[in-house]
């Protein structure tokens, strides 16, 4: 049953992989990728930017396959999500949850439109996620094991070694460092025990101790100071966060999301087995219900963005309880397990083989309309990156060309590098401002294309002739392909 669970996962995840064009992020993700893996001396070039480098560089090495590059990167996310459903297993085992549970558990995993979405995107949020169940796994390990011996705290060298990692992934993970120290306060709330309460203590922060020490490349590297200048960006100043306008703001988008995409049905569930879980075994429920919700809190208060897949990781428990609770009531099972699973996985087919259409179906709400303008209308949108690629490259193919663009991130700049960086026909020109006349003529022995993200023609207009336009949907943005004329009467004043 587990290898059926697993042949879905993969099927949901590969089926119209590239049906949602290149987003933003993935597009910078991937070019700094290419950049930090084939350029000697630019292994940590995301920390200029506040980003840890290891899924960069997997996305990096990734790009060598013969394949899409998109396709490569993507599936680099789909491992990792296949990863967190191992992990989302193995959580149910170590609580002693039925085969059914674990069953129900991956199956709302798989068919929860956010995890759906996000472990199709070559981003950071599905590889945190899988870093966050684990470390819930082993810590639930830790707590069921630690007792009159050392010996079975082994488990606190796994933990420490995973949230190292997930330092080296994104810098949620320190979220994650002080999580495990909620065991021995609920150890000694709980369990009234002070002296396994200071054992625990001490173990774990050992595992917090391995953990920093994973993390000293990244800190003693020169660009530490601007790495950690970067971070601090996505937090409010503390005066800043007594706002009570923006935590409503925030917790209303969160409530939002939850009723939305993880729909009624499943938090009711989840909200079951949480009770029921915590009647059985308090303590184990606390750590599954405090592990995800305190981070949540600290993105309420303190975090100057609130989108949904910042806080991704943070619905892995719900899918946990709530197949805990589906497995528990006493009549219509059935029933009731089909009225849970019916609107994610309708959503989730519909997002594969229409995501536009769904996103546009849903966009009266606010929450929706925000996502389709960042995946498919607005600027950030890969619509038209990858056509302008094609069509670049099959001008290169009559010999070489040079494709001058704006030194700016995201789409389409990133996003062409990512398609063509490999062929060898393209000569890549990035400006910051207006060329100079003479600067354009020292190139003129190749055609010159000119690639546009909308309106942007750093105050080129009279020197551009339009080649071809790939407009993204309902026409709000456009991806230009001009021609630079090296006439004198364009380049008059």
């Amino acid at each position: 049953m587990s290898v059926f669970i697993f042949l879905i996962y993969f099927a949901t995840r590969f089926i119209n992989l590239l049906k949602l064009p290149i987003f933003n992020d993935e597009s910078i993700y991937l070019h700094w990728g290419q950049i930090m893996i084939n350029f000697p001396g630019y292994a940590f070039y995301s920390l200029f930017d506040g980003k840890p480098p290891l899924i960069l560089w997997i996305l990096g090495f990734s790009q060598k396959l013969p394949i899409n590059p998109l396709v490569a990167g993507r599936s680099v996310s789909i491992i990792f999500g296949f990863l967190t459903l191992l992990g989302i297993k193995k959580t149910c085992q170590i609580l002693k949850f039925s085969q059914k549970t674990q069953i129900i558990a991956g199956l709302l995993y798989i068919f929860n439109p956010l995890t759906l979405f996000f472990d199709r995107l070559a981003l950071l949020e599905s590889p945190i996620s899988t870093i966050f169940i684990w470390i819930i796994y082993f810590s639930l390990k830790f707590n069921l094991q630690l007792d009159s011996t050392w010996k079975e705290a082994k488990p606190f060298l796994i933990l420490g070694l995973i949230q190292g990692i997930g330092l080296w992934i994104k810098g949620t993970a320190k979220f994650f460092l002080f999580l495990p120290f909620i065991i021995p306060l609920l150890t000694l709330i709980i369990d009234k025990n002070q002296k396994k309460a200071i054992k625990e203590g001490i173990v774990l922060f050992g595992s917090f101790l391995l953990a920093k020490i994973l993390f000293l490349p990244i800190r003693l590297n020169p660009l530490f100071s601007l790495f950690q200048k970067k971070e601090a960006d996505f937090l409010l100043p503390f005066p800043q966060t007594l706002n009570p306008p923006l935590w409503f703001s925030h917790i209303l988008f969160l409530s939002l999301t939850l009723l939305i995409l993880i729909t009624p049905f499943v938090l009711f569930f989840c909200l079951l087995g949480f009770f029921k879980f915590f009647r059985q075994d308090k303590k184990s429920a606390l750590i599954l219900f405090s592990f995800p919700a305190l981070p949540i809190i600290f993105e309420i208060f303190f975090t100057r963005f609130f989108l949904s897949r910042y806080f991704l990781f943070a619905i892995l428990p719900i899918f946990i309880f709530a197949a805990y609770g589906l497995e528990n009531i006493k009549f219509q099972k059935k029933f009731f397990l089909f009225l849970t699973m019916v609107l994610p996985f309708s959503l989730c087919l519909f997002l594969i083989f229409n995501p536009f259409l769904t996103l546009k179906t849903l966009s009266e709400n606010k929450i929706i309309a925000q996502d389709l303008n960042q995946y498919f209308t607005g600027w950030t949108s890969g619509y038209g990156v990858k056509e302008a690629a094609d069509f670049l490259d099959q001008k290169s193919k009559d010999g070489p060309i040079i494709i001058f663009l704006r030194a700016d991130s995201g789409n389409p700049e990133d996003g062409i590098f990512t398609y063509l960086s490999k062929n060898k026909n393209i000569i890549f020109v990035q400006a910051t401002q207006k060329p100079k006349p003479e600067e354009l003529k020292s190139l003129a022995k190749f055609p010159i294309y000119f690639l546009s993200r909308g309106h942007q023609f750093l105050d080129m207009e009279n020197w551009l002739s339009e080649i071809k336009i790939f407009k993204k949907p309902e026409d709000k943005e456009f991806v230009g392909i001009y021609k630079i004329i090296l006439d004198k009467e364009s380049f008059n004043p």
